[in-house]
């Protein structure tokens, strides 16, 4: 335990330069010596167009990207803002091997609490909004697109690309789920295990497995 406090530690003080770097490109000087943003030495920044918006006051490390998580997964963590903006309103964590990508004109929202365990993706081409305590486990991808335009060969319009997902408040995604564009997850939820999810559930307290069912309701869960 103390081996792994003090392993964190050396991680998070090798990591200041970058760190700072990348707070002063999206803050004041003033806000960015605060360091309310640490970024992992072994993030990899591909693009820092867009712009990080905090709702509330800030404080050192209130966002951590690219640091711990379970069973020694994930590596190197990748952050990608091509234009877009990305909106913290408290808290956030992303452990190691995460993918942060927010295309142009695009949006992501975290609520308080948000935790996000490694090797997760989380890409924006229109609007991902979570909400307060919301936990992905690892091996998570949630996409509001499809990556590429589609075409129909028997008429002249395109297959819309982009739909919002919304997740609200205290929802549980276990591991290697993928929740896909038109996904929208009411509070106290839990999404299973290996589960692909693209269409609005409308119930609260429901665990859902694939193809968007609902297999048990009148649920909660404790952190």
């Amino acid at each position: 335990m103390i081996f792994n406090k003090c392993k964190y530690l050396i991680e998070y003080v090798l990591s200041l330069p970058k760190s700072l770097y990348f707070c002063l490109h999206y803050f004041t000087i003033r806000k960015a010596i605060r360091f309310p943003i640490l970024i992992s030495r072994k993030t990899k920044l591909d693009n820092l167009k867009g712009k990080i918006i905090f709702q509330n006051n800030t404080y050192f490390g209130m966002v951590k990207i690219g640091f711990s998580g379970s069973y020694n997964l994930g590596n190197k963590s990748y952050f990608n803002n091509e234009g877009g903006v990305i909106i913290f309103n408290k808290k956030a964590t992303f452990s190691r091997g995460i993918q942060l990508i927010c295309g142009r004109d695009a949006k992501i929202e975290f609520g308080d609490n948000f935790r996000c365990n490694s090797n997760c993706i989380i890409n924006s081409g229109n609007n991902i909004k979570f909400g307060e305590d919301v936990l992905l486990s690892w091996n998570v991808q949630i996409l509001d697109g499809d990556g590429h335009i589609i075409l129909y060969n028997y008429n002249t319009k395109n297959k819309t690309n982009n739909n919002i997902v919304n997740l609200e408040n205290h929802i549980w995604v276990c591991s290697n789920c993928s929740l896909l564009k038109g996904t929208k997850i009411k509070s106290n939820c839990i999404i299973a295990a290996n589960s692909c999810i693209n269409k609005e559930i409308e119930k609260s307290n429901v665990i859902v497995a694939s193809n968007n069912k609902i297999v048990r309701e009148n649920i909660n869960w404790i952190e």
